[in-house]
């Protein structure tokens, strides 16, 4: 009985960590789309990263706070020879996989500041299984976004896979107008601290690494 405890418990603790941790756009997912989980009330996560980005060198960062349960607010930005925008970002998690459902949802948006601004919308799910061979972690996402004049709707669909104690494997796919695929790992160098790597292709590919960082030990790795 001990053992089973003991097992259940770790695998919470794992999924939770998962759920997690900043994508590089700055809200909680897994490479570029969101999933259905925030981040515990009063903690607080960030990253710093360096990519290729549309044929740019590039740095971004990130920060996000959650002032209440359920609640993720948070910033992020790309800094680029290109102009791109300041990315204020606000999640809400509608509903908790513990409250008798295998799904947990999220409803969030971003809205991006520049000389174009824009605003998008999404609503994401994830379902938090946890197999003993093939340890899989999958959300979806829809979601639409508007520039100016230029409206776009994306389904996206990604997984993280728990292939060692320290290390997962993130694909992702787009299915909108013009799909894309994107695939990348995550590395855990310690209790509080984690390294990503991606490589994002689409018509303009980009690659980078990512180093995140979260305030909460409870939902990092054990190792």
């Amino acid at each position: 009985m001990k053992k089973i405890f003991l097992v259940i418990n770790l695998s919470f603790l794992i999924c939770n960590f998962s759920l997690a941790a900043p994508n590089i756009f700055g809200p909680t997912g897994l490479l570029t789309m969101p999933n259905a989980d925030v981040i515990d009330a009063h903690d607080y996560n960030g990253s710093l990263g360096i990519a290729s980005w549309q044929g740019y060198g590039a740095l971004n960062a990130s920060l996000n706070g959650s002032p209440v349960n359920n609640l993720e607010l948070g910033m992020s930005k790309f800094f680029s020879p290109q102009e791109t925008p300041l990315d204020l970002n606000i999640k809400y998690k509608l509903w908790n996989y513990s409250n008798g459902t295998p799904l947990s949802i999220a409803l969030g948006g971003t809205v991006g500041f520049a000389s174009q601004s824009y605003v998008k919308a999404y609503l994401t799910s994830t379902y938090p299984s946890f197999s003993k061979n093939t340890p899989l972690l999958p959300s979806a996402a829809i979601s639409i976004d508007n520039m100016g004049n230029t409206t776009n709707f994306h389904f996206l669909v990604g997984t993280e896979w728990i292939l060692l104690n320290n290390f997962r494997l993130l694909p992702e796919i787009d299915l909108a107008k013009n799909p894309s695929f994107n695939i990348g790992g995550r590395v855990a160098l310690n209790k509080m601290m984690r390294l990503d790597f991606y490589a994002l292709l689409n018509n303009n590919s980009s690659y980078g690494v990512q180093l995140s960082f979260n305030s909460n030990p409870k939902i990092l790795w054990l190792f």
